[in-house]
């Protein structure tokens, strides 16, 4: 009596099961890279967040890895094709729920540390330039201090604010 889980069907969603595991392996290989970069372009030693964010990617790498030899050791076996066992469905959940919760943690990093280096140019380097017929005026705000400025007479002048580099 031939086994139905090896029709052709079972071996394609095998087949297709694995690739996309190894997508996901290589995906969140990428985000191991990412966050490591991350780390050396900020001058500071790594915080919590980056280890629990390189640690949800290496733990979606690993269920992928144990995933891939699982169903491979399945198939000799079993003798089937059959991806839906619920050994194999609870490691391909568990692989893409560590590679989701790495790419929550990833967004949140990225858009954390982007809002305050655009918060800490817009307050550190503040300049502003006056200019008065031949005379020019120019004030860096460095120290995030209030700076009032008076101006009397006659003469037109411009006030402009800008964000140096």
């Amino acid at each position: 009596m031939p086994n139905i889980c090896n029709d052709d069907h079972y071996k394609d969603s095998c087949k297709y099961s694995i690739e996309i595991a190894k997508q996901f392996i290589t995906l969140a290989s990428g985000g191991v890279a990412f966050v490591v970069g991350l780390l050396i372009s900020s001058n500071k030693v790594a915080s919590y967040l980056f280890y629990w964010l390189s640690g949800s990617f290496i733990l979606s790498i690993g269920f992928g890895l144990i995933y891939v030899m699982s169903t491979i050791a399945h198939i000799n076996k079993e003798q089937n094709y059959n991806v839906y066992s619920p050994k194999l469905k609870f490691l391909a959940a568990t692989q893409i729920i560590f590679f989701i919760i790495g790419l929550i943690l990833l967004v949140y990093t990225v858009l954390w540390k982007l809002e305050s280096k655009i918060e800490k140019q817009n307050i550190d380097s503040l300049c502003v330039e006056i200019n008065l017929k031949d005379n020019k005026i120019t004030y860096k705000n460095v120290k995030q201090t209030n700076t009032e400025l008076n101006v009397s007479g006659n003469d037109k002048f411009e006030f402009k604010t800008h964000s140096s580099k």
